[in-house]
C-alpha cells in the first residue's frame, strides 16, 4: 500500500504541476512583468518540491528493470559478523512502517486484480517479492518457484534447466547428486535475477495419488529428509534463501485449502515431521513454508505447536516461516503461532498488522522476532553480501548435470533373461511406441512446471513434454538400426511394428500436477492395452514409465524389461538411451513403494470436500478459519513400506528394490555399539560389469515399543568395479533408533547396544515381489570372544557354509558372544546352531542377496526379474524358529527340522556338540540329510543323528578328553 501511494504522490504532483502551469500562462497574459517575477518562484517551489518527493520515492523503490541504489554504507556490513549480530543492529534503524514490510509479500503476476497489493510492480516475474530498506542496505528479496527447475522462464524470456523430478532425484539415494540439482537449481536463480527459492518440497507419500508426489522424496523420513536437506544445503549455497515445505502433512491436494487432517502426535513426530527435521537439520534453511491444510485442529500457518513448539523453539530454527500463498487466515493467531510473513499479498499482515501492534495486541517482541528472522535469512544466506547480478546460465554444464541425476535416477523394474542392455550389433530394428513419443518426455505441472526450449509459456497444469524426442535420440544411439515410431493410436498399428522389430520400446507416461489428485494408479488414455498389444506381439517388449508416483501394471508378466524413468528433465531422453544401451549401469532404488493396487493403500478411497465446502467462504464461515471436512491418518506411524509389512501385504516392488546390469555379495557384517552405531560389512561385485551398489540398513524394535516391522536407519552408496570388495560403514543416529513419547513429550532412547533392547538392525535389502529373503545373523558389538565363543564362531561358520552346499538355507552365522556374558552350556536360550547368545541385542540381515535352496538370488541380478532365482526346491529361508513352518521346499524343511533337533539334544546333552572333531559332525549331518531324503522320516533321522553324535562324543572324551574343534 505505501508502494502506490508513493506512485500515486509522484502522479499527484505531475498533474498538479501541469495544472500550475497553464495558470501561470493566463497570469503571464494579464499581467505586468512584475507578475512574472512571482510566478517563477512559484513554478520553481514546485520544481523543488517534486524532485524531492521523486528522489525520495526512487531511493526507497525502484521501477522495473531499473538497479537499486542501497546505501551500504554501514557497519553491519561487516561480513565478519554473525548474521544474529547483524540482523540485530538494522532491527534498531528501522521504522515501524519498514519492519510491516518486510512480513507480507507485494503481489504476483497472475494473482486476482480485486485483491489488495496486485500489482507486482518491482517483481522479478516470478512467484512475488517483499520490499526492501534500500536507505539501510536491505534488498528487495525476490522469490520464485523452483521445485525442479526455475518456474516462468519463458514469460521473462529467459532459459530454465529442468531436472529430473523431485521422486526421481530421490530414487538416486545419492546426497551428492541431490547437492548437484540444488546447485544448478541455486545457479539459475541468481542468473535469472532471483534471491529465495520456493522448492524444498519433503511430504512423506502417505497418499501416492497425491498430484504433487512427484515435487516429494518418497515415503521414508530419513531418505527424504536426508536429500531434501542436501539439495537445500547446496542449493542456499549459491547465495539464495533455501526454503523446505510445505510444513506439514500436506499430503492430498484434493481439498488442500480447507482439509483438516487428523494425526496422532507420535505418528506424526516419527514420520512427517522427522523429515523435515532432519531436512532442516542438515540444511539450515532461510525459509520453512507452511502448509494449506489444517493439522489437529489448527491451519498449518496459525499452527503454535508446529510453528513455534517443534520448529522454533524444539528443533532450534533460527529462520522464518513463511505463508504458501494465500495460505494465511488471521493477523494475531497467526502471528502468536509463529507465521513471520504472509504471501503473496499484505491482507493480514499489513495495514491489520500495524493495527494491531499499535493498539498492543502484537507485542513489539513478537513482530521485532518476525522481522529479526528475516533479516537473519538475509545475512545468512548471502543475498546481502553477494547481490543478485543477472548473468547467461551455463546451459550446457547444467544440462550434463540434470543426465547425470536422471542416469542415477532411472529403476530398472525387470529384466528377464537378460533382455537389457540392448547389444548395438545385434538390434536391427527398434520400435518406438507410445502417444507423444515423437514430442518428448512428460513433465510434471502445477507451480513446479518448467516452460521447455524453443516453446511458449506452458498455463497452468498444462501438460508438457520436455524435447528432445526419445525417437532421433535412439536412432543416433543405434546408427545400424532401424528406428520406427507409431503413437499407438491404432493397436493394430502399433502390434503390426513391434512384431516386425527385433525390440519394441513402449514409453508410457502418467502426468500428475499441483492441484489434483489421481483417481488411480492405471496408466490413462488407454496405454495399458497399448503395451498389452505390444506385448503380446514382441515379447521382446521394453516399458519406459515416465510417472510421478506408482503406477499399476496388469501387464507385467508379458513384457521383457521395465525402467522407471520418472519425469526425466532437460536431458532425460539422452540418459534412458544410455541406460537402454548399457553406457550407464542402473543403480537406482525405489523411493516408495509400488502397491499391487489401489485396494491395498491404507486409504483406497480418496477423501474429498463435499458441497459447500470449499472456498474462503466455507472456511471462514464461523468467523475464525475452521477446516470443513476432515482426512484421518489412522494408519499413523505405519507409512509407505512400514503399512505394507505390518498388514503382511504383497506388492508390485517394494520399497528400496531396484535391479542393476551386475551383481553384488555381502560378508563379514559388524556392528560396533558407541554415542553412534556403526553397521559394517564387505561388499563384492560378482558380475562382469562395474556398478554401484546401495546397502540399505533397518533396524526392528522390539515387539513392545509398538512400531512398524522394521525402519530405515541409513544406507551406503558403494562404487565397485567387476569383482572388487570394499569395506563399507553405516552411521546409524540414536534418534533413528528412538520412539516419540507422548506421554513425556519427547524423543524415549532405549537402553542396550543400538538403544532399542531386543532390536535388529537388518543391512541391505532382499526385495522379492512376494517377500524379502535375507542372510541373517545374531550379533553384537565388535569384540574379542573368549575361548568358548571362539569355539562357537568357528563351528558356526564351517557349518553355515556345509549347510549351503547342501541347499539348505543360510540360518547360521559368524557371530560373538557378548563380553563378560558366555553362558554356561545348558543355558536354555543358548542356541549355537542359530548363535544367539543371550544378551545380544538383536538380529542381523545382509542382503541384495537372498539364499533360496542354494540358489543366491539377488534382487539386482542380471536377467532376473521379482521372484526369480528360486529354483526347482523353492524357498528355503529360515529366519527363525518360529519361521520354520512357512519354508516352502520340501527338502529344505527337512534339513531345518534336523538341525533343529540336533540343536535342542545338544543343549541337553550340555553343550557337547561344541566339543568333538567338526568334520564328524558334518559327516554324520551328511549321511543323516541324504537319509531323510531318501525316507522323507526327516525328524527321526535328525534326532537319532544328533543323539548319535552326542553319544559318541561323550565315549571320545572318556578316553582322551576335550578336543577342540
Amino acid at each position: 500500500m505505501a508502494l502506490i501511494q508513493n506512485i500515486d504522490i509522484i502522479v499527484g504532483f505531475n498533474s498538479w504541476s501541469r495544472m500550475v502551469l497553464m495558470k501561470m500562462n493566463e497570469l503571464w497574459r494579464m499581467r505586468s512583468k512584475a507578475s512574472a517575477a512571482v510566478g517563477f518562484c512559484v513554478l520553481a517551489g514546485i520544481a523543488v518540491v517534486t524532485l524531492g518527493y521523486a528522489t525520495k520515492t526512487y531511493a526507497q523503490h525502484r521501477m522495473p528493470g531499473q538497479p537499486v541504489k542501497e546505501d551500504r554504507n554501514h557497519p553491519w556490513m561487516n561480513a565478519s559478523l554473525s548474521p544474529d549480530e547483524r540482523a540485530d543492529m538494522v532491527l534498531k534503524e528501522m521504522t515501524l512502517d519498514e519492519k510491516i514490510d518486510l512480513l507480507h509479500g507485494m503481489g504476483m503476476p497472475g494473482w486476482p486484480r480485486e485483491v489488495q497489493n496486485p500489482e507486482p510492480e518491482l517483481g522479478n516475474g516470478g512467484a512475488g517479492f517483499i520490499l526492501g530498506v534500500p536507505r539501510l542496505g536491505i534488498p528487495i528479496i525476490q522469490m520464485s518457484d523452483a521445485a525442479y527447475g526455475v518456474r516462468s522462464s519463458a514469460d521473462n524470456g529467459r532459459y530454465s534447466t529442468a531436472m529430473p523430478s523431485n521422486l526421481g532425484a530421490a530414487a538416486s539415494w545419492d546426497p551428492e547428486a541431490a547437492c548437484a540439482f540444488g546447485t544448478v537449481i541455486g545457479k539459475e536463480l541468481r542468473a535469472q535475477g532471483y534471491t529465495m527459492t520456493l522448492g524444498g518440497g519433503v511430504n512423506l507419500t502417505r497418499e501416492p495419488r497425491n498430484g504433487r508426489t512427484f515435487e516429494y522424496m518418497g515415503e521414508d523420513p530419513v531418505l527424504a529428509g536426508t536429500l531434501v536437506g542436501n539439495l537445500m544445503k547446496c542449493e542456499q549455497a549459491q547465495h539464495v534463501i533455501g526454503d523446505i515445505k510445505h510444513y506439514a502433512v500436506n499430503d492430498q491436494e484434493n481439498g488442500r485449502n480447507e482439509v483438516g487432517v487428523i494425526i496422532g502426535k507420535r505418528a506424526m513426530r516419527e514420520s512427517d515431521l522427522l523429515a523435515f527435521e532432519i531436512g532442516v537439520g542438515i540444511a539450515q534453511p532461510g525459509a520453512v513454508m507452511c502448509s494449506y491444510n489444517a493439522v489437529n485442529g489448527d491451519f498449518g500457518c496459525e499452527n503454535r505447536y508446529l510453528l513455534t513448539d517443534v520448529l522454533k523453539k524444539e528443533w532450534g530454527f533460527k529462520g522464518f516461516v513463511v505463508s504458501d500463498w494465500g495460505g494465511t487466515h488471521s493477523t494475531i493467531k497467526a502471528s502468536a503461532a509463529g507465521l513471520d510473513n504472509e504471501e503473496p499479498l499484505d491482507e493480514f499482515f499489513g495495514a491489520k498488522m500495524k493495527a494491531a501492534v499499535e493498539a498492543g495486541k502484537v507485542s513489539t517482541a513478537e513482530l521485532d522476532d518476525h522481522v529479526r528472522r528475516i533479516l537473519r535469512a538475509e545475512f545468512a544466506c548471502g543475498i546481502i553480501d553477494h547481490p543478485a547480478q543477472k548473468a547467461v546460465a551455463d546451459v550446457e554444464g547444467d544440462l550434463a548435470a540434470a543426465q547425470k541425476v536422471e542416469e542415477g535416477s532411472a529403476v530398472l523394474l525387470k529384466n528377464a533373461a537378460g533382455l537389457l542392455p540392448l547389444k548395438r550389433d545385434a538390434v536391427k530394428s527398434i520400435a518406438v511406441i507410445g502417444p507423444h513419443v515423437n514430442e518428448g518426455m512428460m513433465s510434471g505441472s502445477g507451480s513446479a512446471q518448467v516452460d521447455a526450449p524453443g516453446r511458449p509459456p506452458a498455463g497452468w497444469m498444462a501438460k508438457v513434454w520436455f524435447p528432445p524426442s526419445p525417437v532421433p535420440v535412439l536412432q543416433a544411439k543405434f546408427p545400424g538400426a532401424k528406428v520406427q515410431f507409431d503413437s499407438g493410436a491404432n493397436l493394430e498399428s502399433a502390434a503390426t511394428l513391434a512384431k516386425n522389430s527385433d525390440i519394441a520400446i513402449v514409453f508410457a507416461y502418467q502426468w500428475e500436477s499441483e492441484g489434483m489428485d489421481l483417481e488411480s494408479l492405471s496408466l490413462p488414455v488407454k496405454q495399458d492395452d497399448i503395451i498389452a498389444a505390444v506385448a503380446a506381439a514382441n515379447p521382446k517388449t521394453i516399458v519406459v514409465l515416465e510417472t510421478g508416483t506408482a503406477v499399476t501394471m496388469p501387464w507385467l508378466d508379458k513384457v521383457g524389461a521395465v525402467l522407471e524413468a520418472w519425469y526425466a528433465g532437460s536431458r532425460g531422453a539422452e540418459a534412458v538411451a544410455n541406460i537402454l544401451s548399457g553406457e550407464v549401469n542402473p543403480s537406482a532404488k525405489l523411493p516408495m513403494t509400488f502397491p499391487k493396487s489401489e485396494a491395498d493403500l491404507p486409504h483406497p478411497n480418496l477423501t474429498k470436500p463435499g458441497p459447500g465446502q470449499t472456498g474462503e467462504a466455507a472456511v471462514m464461515k464461523t468467523g475464525e478459519a475452521q477446516p470443513t471436512f476432515t482426512v484421518r491418518y489412522d494408519e499413523g506411524l505405519k507409512v509407505g513400506y512400514k503399512w505394507y509389512d505390518a498388514e503382511k501385504k504383497p506388492v508390485l516392488f517394494p520399497f528400496g528394490y531396484g535391479l542393476s546390469y551386475t551383481t553384488f555379495a555381502y560378508s563379514g557384517l559388524r556392528v560396533t555399539a558407541g554415542k553412534e552405531t556403526t553397521v559394517s560389512f564387505s561388499v563384492k561385485n560378482t558380475g562382469k560389469r562395474d556398478g554401484v551398489e546401495i546397502a540399505e540398513v533397518y533396524a526392528a524394535l522390539p515387539a513392545g515399543a509398538g512400531e512398524p516391522p522394521k525402519r530405515l536407519v541409513g544406507w551406503s552408496r558403494v562404487w565397485l568395479k567387476a569383482g572388487e570388495s570394499k569395506e563399507a560403514s553405516v552411521n546409524v543416529d540414536a534418534k533413528y533408533l528412538s520412539i516419540y513419547d507422548e506421554t513425556a513429550g519427547g524423543v524415549e532412547v532405549g537402553t542396550g547396544q543400538l538403544h532399542v533392547p531386543g532390536g535388529r538392525v537388518v543391512a541391505g535389502i532382499a526385495a522379492q515381489r512376494e517377500g524379502r529373503a535375507e542372510i541373517e545373523k545374531k550379533t553384537a558389538a565388535r569384540w574379542k570372544p573368549g575361548p568358548w565363543c571362539a569355539r562357537t564362531i568357528r563351528f558356526n561358520e564351517k557349518l553355515r557354509q556345509f549347510m549351503l552346499k547342501l541347499g539348505g538355507t543360510n540360518a547360521a552365522g559368524n557371530s560373538p558372544c557378548q563380553p563378560g556374558k558366555e553362558p554356561p552350556h545348558d543355558q536354555p536360550d543358548f542356541e549355537p546352531w542359530s548363535n544367539a547368545c543371550p544378551q545380544t541385542f538383536g538380529r542381523l540381515r545382509v542382503g541384495n542377496i537372498s539364499w533360496t535352496a542354494g540358489v543366491v538370488s539377488r534382487g539386482a541380478r542380471a536377467g532376473r526379474q521379482p521372484g526369480a532365482g528360486i529354483g526347482r526346491r523353492g524357498e528355503a529361508v529360515a529366519r527363525s524358529r518360529a519361521e520354520l513352518a512357512d519354508a516352502r521346499d520340501a527338502t529344505g524343511k527337512r534339513v531345518e527340522a534336523a538341525a533343529d533337533c540336533c540343536r535342542r539334544e545338544t543343549r541337553a546333552g550340555g553343550g557337547t556338540l561344541q566339543r568333538w572333531p567338526l568334520e564328524r559332525c558334518l559327516r554324520r549331518l551328511r549321511i543323516t540329510i541324504s537319509r531323510s531324503r531318501a525316507s522323507g522320516r526327516s525328524k527321526q533321522r535328525g534326532c537319532a543323528g544328533a543323539k548319535w553324535l552326542v553319544r559318541s562324543t561323550q565315549r571320545a572324551e572318556q578316553r582322551r578328553g576335550p578336543r577342540d574343534s
